[in-house]
């Protein structure tokens, strides 16, 4: 795992890169940018640098409590290989788990996923990930409360299970629940 200041590190490297990138890899690399910067300060410019707080859904849904942590997800057009690759250079790491439609990246405490969009669920822009500690019924508590369901993904192991859904008001956000042996 890297420690913040080799993170404050490779954030600066991107951003002088950043400044002269090509236009057509420009979107990635300020989508890197972004990812460290929200690792070091949080989301949010005014973010906290404690831990944020566990809040539990209602004991009567039967839903699980949300641990905390955020993560970010960037959906992909076509193969993520050359997006794999690109950010596990910018990370100086391989990533956490690599399937052909799922990638993430650990880092510190929060994750940088990648999805290959399927055709039949376009999903634009990035995405908030709230870490669960049981997707199925905290799911099941979402749609109750009005949620849609935009996607549903599992790994091929079971290790990631992960709902896009959208809100009452339009705006996507995803839950996630890894396996435990997965550092979630």
């Amino acid at each position: 795992m890297r420690s913040a200041q080799e993170i404050a590190d490779r954030l600066e490297r991107l951003r002088a890169y950043e400044a002269e990138a090509d236009p057509e890899t420009r979107h990635l690399v300020t989508a890197a940018t972004e990812a460290l910067a929200w690792v070091l300060s949080g989301p949010g410019a005014a973010a906290s640098q404690e831990a944020p707080p566990t809040s539990t859904a209602p004991a009567d849904t039967g839903a699980s409590a949300v641990s905390g942590r955020v993560s970010v997800l960037y959906p992909m057009d076509g193969s993520l290989l050359p997006a794999r690759a690109w950010y596990a250079a910018a990370f100086g790491q391989d990533p956490r788990v690599d399937e052909a439609d799922y990638v993430e990246f650990q880092l510190g405490a929060s994750e940088v996923c990648l999805l290959q969009q399927a055709d039949e669920h376009t999903i634009t822009g990035v995405v908030p990930l709230f870490e669960v500690h049981d997707a199925e019924a905290y799911l099941r508590h979402l749609l109750r409360h009005e949620a849609r369901l935009v996607r549903r993904v599992r790994t091929a192991d079971d290790r990631v299970a992960l709902y896009i859904l959208q809100n009452p008001f339009g705006h996507l956000f995803g839950v996630i629940e890894r396996d435990a042996d997965e550092g979630g």
